[in-house]
């Protein structure tokens, strides 16, 4: 295994992990997202008596 080799390899598992990562916050993101419109929609039905 080269220099050259090791380095790209680690170059590029960090950049897969940091990928993988990136989603996951998406994830996080999007369903605190949804949890919150979720939040909204049952105060709106409560509010109106629907």
């Amino acid at each position: 295994l080269s220099i050259d080799m090791y380095v790209r390899s680690v170059a590029l598992r960090a950049l897969t992990v940091s990928e993988k990562n990136r989603f996951t916050i998406l994830d996080i993101y999007w369903s605190n997202v949804k949890a919150y419109i979720g939040m909204m929609n049952i105060k709106v039905a409560i509010f109106t008596g629907v």
